[in-house]
């Protein structure tokens, strides 16, 4: 089986599952591994290092995943905004994963429900997939005569086709507007160099299966002096959540899988990106090239191991099964979605036409993909287009 759907879930890595074999259990350890996460989201430098904004480690706050990492996020700040008595307003983008879309929808439900005035504006995207950071910069302009308590949530890097936002111009305006500026980076880390020393987001979530590490756990940076209210209620341990928001027993031996994981993502990330985006490159160039009527979808500034095709004349859904059977795994899109069988969200956003978005595939390269199994791929996606292209005469 050639593997090619690292986005949905990577393998775990050899050095977590020792990690957590090795792992003795108890708060000393678990406290390590907040710090090393914390360190690491710092550019790997040592806590204290100096720079334009600080990270301690009692801003990570471990959660179950991506999901509730994105809901604390949203809902959190609905929430705290109804309890200080403000005007809610949220800005997020069209291409957003469900995690959040869901959740800014959730919180206009709870407004109604609860007699909040709180408002979601849904940014449009260009065609290459992004969110301009002028858009954002004319929206919170536009809203801030409210005085609102506003949250600025898009994603670090887009889960079906890889593009990249400009992150640290549009935290430089959200700063610049007094707004709270939360990305999704379920996608980047581990995969992209980060300094939240520098980079200037209130909150980020991550996901520990993303970069190797355990399923069922990930983490939401809180930067200090940012408030949310909990989703969940009981008793916290202050050592095991320093921010007092998360309720509820940590796996400990997930944490410490999750933070052996991201280092060695992190140690090995120059090498690997550059390598993994040689290999995206060349797939790319040999489907492009090779195949008539080809399209990449999104623009060339994304993830080094991400490629979003549309074969003209041909289902996505067909596509796929063919090469499943044929010893290649892709994806339609979000994993999240696989099974629901619904039209690309993000690819609707980029404005692309009905037949483009049915025919799209993606295929995301990672740590074990190999120039041998770029070359097979190549080599049965042609055959296997081909094939279909005959059957629809």
């Amino acid at each position: 089986m050639i593997y090619l759907d690292y986005a949905a879930t990577s393998p775990a890595l050899p050095e977590m599952f020792a990690s957590q074999t090795l792992f003795t259990g108890g708060k000393t350890e678990t406290e390590a591994a907040r710090a090393k996460i914390t360190r690491l989201l710092m550019g790997g430098g040592p806590a204290g290092a100096c720079g334009t904004l600080s990270a301690d480690p009692g801003e990570i706050i471990f959660t179950s995943g991506g999901t509730e990492s994105d809901n604390l996020a949203v809902l959190g700040t609905f929430f705290q905004a109804k309890k200080a008595g403000r005007p809610c307003r949220i800005l997020t983008g069209a291409t957003e994963h469900e995690a959040v879309l869901e959740s800014c929808k959730a919180a206009e439900a709870y407004g109604g429900m609860f007699g909040c005035d709180v408002k979601v504006q849904v940014l449009p995207v260009s065609e290459d997939g992004a969110v301009a950071p002028e858009t954002v910069r004319e929206a919170l302009r536009e809203i801030r005569a409210e005085a609102p308590l506003i949250l600025v949530s898009l994603m670090y890097a887009n889960n079906e086709t890889g593009v990249l936002t400009d992150v640290e111009e549009i935290g430089r305006i959200c700063r610049e507007e007094d707004a709270l500026f939360h990305t999704d980076a379920v996608q980047a880390v581990g995969h992209v160099p980060l300094d939240l020393r520098k980079l200037p987001v209130s909150m980020l979530s991550a996901s520990a299966h993303k970069f190797g590490g355990p399923k069922g756990t990930g983490f939401l940076y809180l930067r200090k002096g940012v408030r949310l209210q909990p989703l969940f209620f009981g008793t916290v341990d202050g050592e095991a959540d320093p921010s007092g928001i998360r309720p509820g027993t940590i796996s400990d031996a997930d944490a410490a899988g999750m933070a052996k994981a991201l280092a060695y993502r992190t140690a090995h990330l120059s090498e690997e990106s550059a390598r993994i985006g040689r290999l995206r490159d060349l797939l790319e160039k040999g489907i492009l090239e090779g195949i008539p009527g080809t399209h990449r979808n999104g623009r060339s500034l994304r993830l080094p191991g991400h490629l979003n095709i549309s074969f003209d004349g041909v289902e996505s859904s067909s596509l796929l099964f063919l090469l499943d059977m044929k010893g290649v795994c892709a994806s339609g899109g979000s994993a999240c979605a696989a099974q629901s069988r619904k039209r690309s969200h993000v690819l609707a956003a980029m404005g692309l036409p009905e037949d483009r978005i049915n025919s799209a595939i993606r295929f995301s390269l990672g740590p074990e993909t190999t120039d041998h199994e770029i070359a097979e791929t190549l080599r049965i996606v042609r055959e296997t287009v081909s094939e279909l292209r005959m059957l629809r005469g």
